[in-house]
């Protein structure tokens, strides 16, 4: 937003706990490195959708775009209120939102809304992403595609590849040693697996999307969101 699109005005809405927190401080951290602080804060109790308040908050700083961590129920409501008050940022939200509901409660109200995901869109084209749809289709035909069971096909396949470095004698200390020593592991979904005794993440990559006719597509140029 501020380094592509030129935004100074960046506003954070987050879910009041710890988590919500952890947000605010990490996006502050981005800002200030680049001279910049949230221009407008609000927030909204876990488990509620009261969000009244902080969408008062929040416009009245006017701000160009709205970081957004929180609940799909509480962050749709944002952005549709929002949207009927002519309140127009960027909403940009983190995965935690629980994206494919959040696309189904906004309907025609998501288009422009920004999601950072930690796999890549269900329908995507990487190897892996073909390969899950495939066997989604094989064994549980009834069941859509979704980023939840697409994460924790992506992990099984992580978890595969750390049993079968730790040999048949497998305990936890051999399978704990297996996965620390996997570096640049490629599972074909654009990302680079790599793990040690320090760094357990796995996976740096982030996927941003944007919502586009009900669907989650790749932004690959910024401009086009503005």
């Amino acid at each position: 937003m501020v380094d592509v699109l030129g935004y100074r005005k960046i506003g954070v809405f987050y879910q009041d706990d710890a988590y919500g927190r952890v947000v605010l401080d990490g996006t502050r951290v981005a800002l200030k490195k680049r001279g910049l602080d949230p221009v407008g804060l609000g927030t909204y109790t876990r488990n509620t959708t009261d969000t009244e308040k902080g969408l008062g908050d929040i416009m009245a700083a006017k701000p160009e775009a709205v970081v957004m961590v929180g609940t799909y129920a509480a962050c749709s409501k944002f952005i549709i209120e929002g949207k009927k008050k002519g309140f127009k940022p960027v909403y940009m939200n983190v995965s935690f939102v629980g994206p494919d509901k959040m696309a189904e409660l906004l309907g025609s109200s998501g288009d422009g809304v920004v999601v950072t995901q930690v796999v890549p869109p269900h329908d995507s084209d990487y190897p892996a992403v073909a390969e899950y749809r495939a066997l989604l289709r094989k064994y549980f035909p009834e069941s859509k595609p979704n980023f939840v069971s697409l994460e924790g096909f992506l992990a099984t396949k992580v978890f595969i590849e750390g049993v079968k470095r730790a040999g048949k004698n497998l305990t936890r200390e051999s399978f704990i040693d297996a996965v620390e020593g996997i570096s640049g592991l490629d599972i074909g979904a654009g990302n680079s697996i790599s793990f040690s005794a320090g760094n357990h993440q796995g996976s740096q990559k982030i996927y941003p999307t944007v919502l586009r006719n009900g669907k989650y597509q790749l932004v690959k140029d910024w401009s086009a969101v503005k």
